[in-house]
């Protein structure tokens, strides 16, 4: 028996949470905004779909794009271009289990599909997408909120 075991808990394998977005949510039938929100899962090694997904991808295309050992910008914007496409592809069926007060154009409730969400995510701007990939890249977001932030764990160390 491991003396460790305990430390299985940092683990975010099959961890959801949810992740507002900075857009205007559905209106509910009182004419009230309903935060737009995402359930989600990691988007790493924990989530073997994913992971494999992404294998696959690389397997048949190559990386997004190789940069050497003094990218330039260009070189950075590309690969990051890629990398947002590849997460719309892959996050639908991968990566968000669901949403809240995501609205169509009219403002009325759209209902969760893997369709309806490649097609909300093809029409989000590029930051935002960018900013949900960061987001669900980092295991420490899925980690039980008892677990202490990086800031938490800066200031106990005195720093």
């Amino acid at each position: 028996m491991s003396k460790f075991g305990h430390l299985k808990e940092y683990n975010p394998e099959g961890r959801r949470v949810r992740y507002a977005l900075p857009i205007a949510g559905a209106r509910n039938k009182k004419g009230e905004e309903v935060p737009a929100v995402l359930d989600i899962v990691h988007a790493g090694r924990s989530n073997r779909n994913y992971t494999a997904a992404v294998m696959q991808i690389n397997a048949k295309k190559g990386p997004a794009i190789r940069i050497g050992p003094k990218p330039t910008a260009v070189d950075i914007q590309v690969a990051i271009k890629e990398n947002l496409k590849i997460d719309r592809e892959l996050f639908p069926q991968h990566i968000i289990k669901g949403w809240e007060g995501i609205a169509d154009e009219d403002g009325k409730a759209v209902k969760f599909s893997v369709s309806a969400c490649a097609e909300f995510l093809d029409a989000l701007p590029d930051w935002i997408v960018h900013e949900l990939s960061v987001f669900c890249a980092r295991p420490r977001n899925f980690l039980p909120d008892a677990m202490p932030t990086e800031v938490e764990v800066a200031e106990q160390a005195g720093n």
